[in-house]
């Protein structure tokens, strides 16, 4: 319900902004056609923006789309070339959540041997992180001239990222443990195991 309320102010807000083009062009078709091409490109650049987020928006229907993301990146082969494309890989997402306006706080990040990161992990908040994060989940691979060779041959790298979705409710209740009772099963070692039925 409180999606639905989001969306429809969201389209009340895009339907007063071209009510007030429409009457601006009225008023400046009066005074002159120079006019009513400046209001033009003034008024239209925030619909622009407002119809682009609403059309990102529309993208996200997953159950996790609108909550937050936990991103973690692993070096793959390559050695440590690869470890620096981790790093790469890292700097750019923060970047990016910053542009974002994204809260990114470091769950952990190993460091590598020589150079970059051996893996590192991130929670990402802010409203529709996992559904854009989730479209970097795969493996990245970047093919340079590599600055730890002294022949400077051309390495390829790999780094492998996954997102997931931070679920922060109790998904899954009352398991029922209270109800359960120990019994106890013959097995082949010479102590039972105590099994939970």
């Amino acid at each position: 319900a409180g999606d639905v309320r989001r969306d429809r102010g969201a389209l009340k807000g895009s339907g007063a902004s071209v009510r007030a083009v429409a009457a601006a062009i009225h008023h400046d078709a009066v005074h002159g056609p120079d006019l009513v091409v400046a209001t033009l490109d003034e008024a239209l650049d925030p619909l622009g923006t407002k119809l682009g987020q609403l059309q990102e928006e529309a993208l996200f229907s997953g159950e996790y789309d609108t909550g937050p993301a936990i991103v973690s990146i692993q070096a793959g082969e390559g050695g440590v070339d690869a470890q620096d494309w981790a790093e790469m890989l890292v700097r750019m997402y923060l970047r990016f959540a910053e542009k974002r306006g994204f809260v990114v706080s470091f769950n952990h990040e190993t460091e590598g041997e020589g150079a970059g990161i051996r893996s590192a992990s991130f929670t990402v908040r802010g409203e529709y992180a996992y559904g854009v994060m989730n479209a970097e989940s795969g493996v990245h691979r970047l093919v340079r001239l590599s600055p730890f060779d002294s022949a400077h041959r051309r390495q390829t790298s790999f780094a492998q990222v996954e997102v997931s979705p931070l679920i922060e409710d109790d998904v899954y209740g009352d398991l029922g443990f209270a109800q359960s009772r120990p019994s106890t099963c013959k097995g082949l070692a010479p102590k039972a195991d105590i099994l939970y039925c």
